[in-house]
């Protein structure tokens, strides 16, 4: 099997890549205006991505095509899926706008391995804030993007001892300079990352109950669980030209979580450092965060109630078996908010095909 595969989503030429030594796909969100900068890159722009689901899928492409949202970062799905059909072993993922370390892959190379972490504890279920692991200037509290507002003033966690040891599944990277922060907290917050706040504290593990944001501008898994990860597919138009976007895989980094405890896995937190460049449109990233925060509390309290009775098997399984509780879900609400039942259908159906297309590829 081969080893690792880079998967980056981008609307502009890819730089700042020298220190990949892999594979790479840059999945073109600009329709073609993208051109392949080295020998180790593939760019797949619209075309070259039907023409995938093409050979995969003959008659049927166009339903699993669509799957893939676009003029969004959750289009890098469809790296994931090329990564599957193509047997790499390891999935690493980064935003365009990062500069990558030395040793970024060596770092990432965490994941497949029996590592021992420092596992976060908490007195029963909770939130953990990845930038608690940071130094910050000025030294303010400052909580990743997709951190719920409303456990901001929630339990606090410890770094436990002994170390856990376990195989590492997935491993979420942090960043330096730009923290990846929600747009809203952006107009007051201004606060930059100088690295880790602990020397001796550079990397942790989520334990069972214990829920975190994972920005997905730097991190890496293991390719069995490209079945279970998804990206809750974005910039879905609720009315008046109004979007959700920017938690895409704050909603898909909380349902793996559920089903790496469910199979005792582990996920890191911490390693390898990033240096995130670029801010976005301020403006528009809260207007895009907004649907986000208003379904969120909807959203993971119907995930919560998907995983009851999801038994430990194989990613592939468990997440079918995930998706066939949020079916019933989706069809047992009572709202008379249809637009976000509406959201959530739509959101099921492409889950549906995605599991579909997992194991057409699988098999």
């Amino acid at each position: 099997m081969k080893d690792f595969i880079t998967v980056i989503p981008s609307i502009r030429n890819v730089k700042n890549v020298d220190n990949l030594n892999c594979e790479i796909i840059v999945v073109d969100d600009s329709n073609g205006k993208i051109k392949s900068t080295r020998k180790n890159m593939r760019v797949y722009d619209y075309r070259k991505q039907k023409e995938f689901f093409k050979r995969l899928f003959k008659g049927k492409w166009k339903e699993y095509y669509d799957m893939i949202p676009h003029k969004t970062d959750t289009c890098r799905s469809f790296g994931f899926l090329v990564a599957l059909h193509e047997g790499w072993k390891k999935v690493v993922t980064i935003d365009d706008d990062v500069i990558l370390p030395p040793d970024f892959l060596k770092k990432h190379n965490v994941i497949g391995k029996y590592a021992e972490t420092r596992p976060l504890l908490s007195l029963g279920w909770g939130w953990y804030n990845p930038i608690d692991m940071l130094k910050m200037k000025p030294d303010d509290i400052v909580y990743a993007r997709g951190y719920p507002r409303w456990e901001r003033d929630g339990r606090d966690f410890f770094y436990g001892l002994p170390k856990r040891r376990g195989r590492v599944i997935l491993n979420c990277g942090l960043w330096t300079n730009i923290p990846d922060i929600d747009a809203m907290d952006k107009i007051t917050e201004t606060s930059t990352s100088k690295g880790f706040k602990n020397k001796l504290l550079k990397r942790v593990s989520l334990e069972m109950g214990a829920f975190a944001p994972l920005s997905i501008m730097n991190l890496s898994f293991l390719s069995e669980a490209v079945p279970a990860f998804y990206q809750v597919p974005m910039k879905y138009n609720f009315g008046n030209g109004e979007t959700i976007d920017r938690f895409g895989d704050v909603f898909s980094s909380y349902i793996i979580e559920h089903l790496v405890g469910i199979k005792r896995d582990v996920i890191s937190i911490g390693e390898p450092l990033v240096k995130h460049m670029k801010e976005g449109n301020l403006l528009q990233e809260i207007k895009n965060e907004m649907w986000g925060h208003i379904i969120s509390p909807i959203f993971y309290d119907m995930v919560n109630n998907s995983m009851k009775g999801v038994e430990k098997s194989d990613y592939a399984i468990m997440y079918e078996q995930f998706v066939n509780n949020f079916l019933n879900e989706v069809n047992r609400m009572k709202t008379k908010l249809v637009f976000i039942q509406n959201y959530f259908k739509f959101i099921v159906r492409n889950m549906e095909r995605w599991c579909e297309a997992c194991q057409t590829i699988i098999r």
